[in-house]
């Protein structure tokens, strides 16, 4: 509440986040915006890549989670998905970024053995958009538990590079319609 106070405008990623505010805070008198997601038609000067080869993955299907590695992602979900996967020789998880989880995720893939799961440090802007055109599937997780929309940014670089995405989204995502409007008007 007191980082809302401090803010001279409080982005949300949708019109439902205005009504949340209105029916949850109805006497704050905070000034908000939708500031939808968005990415350009064609990105400039982006390198070619060849990670697979440089990471050995050149004959495996990369699943890819790029960006914050942090609680509302629920990065157990990934992991999962991993170990249901692990005896699948070509599957092959890639998640690359910061965050609150990352010990923990390091552990718990030592411990669980996931040999099918790379954990990279994050990577500027210019040189993940080279690794996401060179792998097969993005995916997204939010945490069941979160109680907002929140369209998460990777999936218009996802859609931009045509990329089939595998997500796994809280309830109150599924149950709204409200999330599409961010899609309308969005074609490549």
């Amino acid at each position: 509440m007191q980082q809302y106070a401090a803010a001279d405008v409080i982005g949300v990623q949708t019109p439902a986040n205005l009504q949340y505010f209105a029916e949850q805070l109805p006497h704050e008198p905070y000034r908000l915006e939708v500031l939808f997601n968005w990415t350009p038609l064609e990105e400039p000067n982006v390198p070619r890549s060849d990670y697979r080869s440089q990471l050995g993955l050149n004959d495996k299907v990369v699943f890819f989670f790029g960006g914050n590695l942090g609680v509302a992602q629920d990065m157990d979900n990934i992991l999962r998905l991993a170990e249901s996967l692990k005896t699948e020789p070509k599957a092959t998880f890639l998640l690359v970024g910061e965050g609150s989880e990352v010990p923990r995720l390091k552990k718990a893939i030592e411990v669980k053995r996931l040999t099918n799961v790379l954990l990279l440090p994050a990577v500027a802007q210019q040189e993940y958009l080279g690794m996401l055109a060179d792998v097969d599937i993005g995916l997204i997780s939010l945490d069941k538990r979160l109680t907002t929309q929140n369209v998460p940014g990777k999936l218009m670089g996802y859609m931009q590079y045509s990329k089939p995405v595998l997500a796994s989204v809280n309830k109150t995502m599924i149950s709204s319609r409200s999330w599409m409007t961010q899609m309308q008007g969005f074609a490549f």
